[in-house]
């Protein structure tokens, strides 16, 4: 590998770990307004059926913003980021699930973490078209 190459992909890597900030942020301050601050407060056991479906509807519009926001800023590190983001909405699940922070039953948490993931998805593909987009309309 030449002193290029290595400089590339480690700018690759650092583009990548900074998208992978901005869309978590992203994710996190979006989904406490909508969950915490628009619903007040969203508990399984405690919310009504009615909050429980805003909530499923809206946190899941957050993470797909926050993997938008991400494919922008990666570029073509977007998959990488999106695959790190996504390693994150895993272990924050797993971690309040375990640590019983949360009060739904595993089937709740483990498929609203799947809609994050999906959603992250979603969002990184839009991303890059929306930048591919405005790429074209530029040249």
């Amino acid at each position: 590998m030449t002193l290029t190459q290595g400089k590339e992909a480690f700018q690759k890597l650092a583009l990548a770990l900074i998208a992978t900030i901005a869309g978590y942020v992203t994710l996190a301050l979006t989904s406490t307004l909508v969950q915490e601050v628009w619903l007040g407060g969203v508990r399984y056991q405690q919310s009504t059926p009615a909050i429980l479906i805003l909530a499923g509807l809206l946190t899941p519009l957050c993470a797909l913003l926050g993997g938008f926001i991400s494919a922008l800023i990666a570029g073509r590190a977007r998959w990488p980021a999106a695959a790190t983001l996504s390693a994150l909405i895993t272990a924050e699940t797993t971690y309040l699930y375990s640590t019983q922070r949360v009060d739904g039953p595993l089937w709740f948490e483990a498929s609203a973490a799947a809609a994050l993931i999906l959603a992250v998805v979603v969002g990184t593909w839009a991303g890059a078209r929306y930048r591919e987009a405005r790429q074209r309309s530029r040249a």
